[in-house]
């Protein structure tokens, strides 16, 4: 039987169940809540069998309760859906096996409530003819083994409360969630269920990774899903050629979100996607720059190279730069550096000797501001048409070429 035909068969059970009249309890109680695989359900008391303890048990298709601590000899659903609720704080114990379909094709789906600590204990757990297991949630634990040689058992969880352990994992188990080996972050996958044979498996939060328009893997991470913090890791794809990672998003239902720090997760597989932004081009040897809030700041030792119109690096970036801090230690600043930056508002030199190369701020119609007390030379048409220009902020000692400040506010 096909997964998807499975839970259209429980779904529709349960709905069925739904539809039935309450009857209440000697407390008052007209039905039980479960988390279904949808979600939170409800069933009606007078719709549910109560399992009592005794030998050996067959149940039929129908709906089934454990609300205190039971224990049997065997149970054997013999075909049909068998829906198995088990409430907070009960254990149902099946000191033998529990088997499914063996007289056809059967299910049992076994379900917790909010609190996730009704407990199933057996010894083996085998499911044939075709027939399946879901364990959406509770404490499943069986001494021997869980298997399914012509069949299908799925594992999945509901609270972080659940939790699975076997001796052995046979044929045709699936971890439908994703688990994690107890205190470890070592998961459970169904391609080596041996090697979370004799382990406890606790629930745990699936992230995985998505290069988008880079390229290369990342694995999955799997956090326990009592610790939910998640630090996000560094980015290790290959980005696109001349772009650089900027963040990871989430993919799915909150497409599009930017994260970053710590992720705090709420669900059982969160995608994550990279983003990528132009990388900053590589500065000349020996200085280096960094443009933040509108602020270029230029670093190091030596001079600046020299450029043409337009070929400084931070070029394409013109728009954004409205102040320039030339740091000491840099003694010349290139010719046309930033040639026809016009979003410059300010300048600062704070370096000694420095030599302004030609047309280095020339066109920067927007600088009305210049510190530079420590410049020694200046260049043919270092700030040529810098409009706004009215006070010169050099020594007066500095050497000053050719229309370095024609059609300033100074005069040339």
């Amino acid at each position: 039987m096909k997964p998807k035909r499975l839970l259209g068969l429980l779904l529709a059970f349960m709905l069925g169940l739904s539809l039935l009249p309450a009857a209440a309890l000697a407390d008052g109680t007209q039905s039980y809540s479960y988390l279904g695989v949808d979600g939170p359900q409800e069933v009606s008391v007078d719709s549910v069998t109560k399992l009592t303890g005794g030998a050996d048990l067959s149940l039929s298709a129908g709906c089934y309760v454990v609300d205190s601590d039971v224990t049997i000899n065997s149970l054997a659903v013999t075909e049909g859906t068998v829906n198995l609720i088990l409430l907070d704080g009960c254990t149902l114990t099946v000191t033998q096996d529990v088997t499914v379909g063996s007289a056809g094709e059967g299910l049992l789906a076994v379900f917790c409530q909010n609190g996730g600590t009704g407990t199933l204990k057996v010894r083996n757990i085998a499911a044939s003819n075709n027939s399946n297991i879901y364990f959406n949630g509770g404490v499943i634990s069986a001494s021997g083994s869980i298997a399914a040689p012509n069949g299908k058992v799925y594992i999945r969880w509901s609270v972080p409360a659940n939790s699975v352990t076997a001796a052995s994992y046979g044929a045709n188990v699936d971890f439908d969630s994703p688990f994690v080996i107890n205190g470890s972050k070592d998961p459970a996958l169904t391609s080596d269920t041996s090697a979370v044979a004799g382990k406890k498996l606790v629930p745990a939060y699936q992230v995985s990774f998505d290069a988008g328009e880079g390229d290369g893997t990342m694995g999955n991470a799997y956090v326990p899903a009592s610790s939910p913090s998640y630090p996000l890791p560094e980015c290790t794809f290959t980005p696109p050629e001349n772009m650089t990672f900027d963040h990871w998003e989430i993919l799915g239902d909150d497409a599009g979100t930017p994260v970053s720090g710590t992720l705090t997760l709420t669900r059982q597989n969160t995608p994550l996607i990279a983003k990528y932004k132009t990388a900053q081009p590589e500065p000349p040897e020996g200085v280096s720059w960094a443009l933040e809030d509108g602020v270029l700041k230029v670093n190091g030792t030596g001079a600046m190279e020299d450029y043409g119109r337009g070929g400084a690096p931070w070029f394409t970036r013109r728009a954004e730069i409205t102040s320039v801090v030339i740091e000491s230690g840099v003694n010349h600043i290139g010719n046309y550096a930033f040639y026809a930056c016009g979003a410059i508002k300010s300048v600062a030199i704070r370096g000694s000797g420095v030599s302004v190369g030609d047309r280095a701020f020339s066109y920067c119609a927007g600088i009305s501001s210049v510190q530079a007390s420590g410049v020694a030379s200046l260049g043919e048409g270092a700030f040529y048409a810098c409009f706004r220009l009215t006070d010169r902020g050099f020594a007066s000692g500095a050497s000053v070429g050719t229309k370095a400040f024609e059609l300033c506010g100074i005069g040339g």
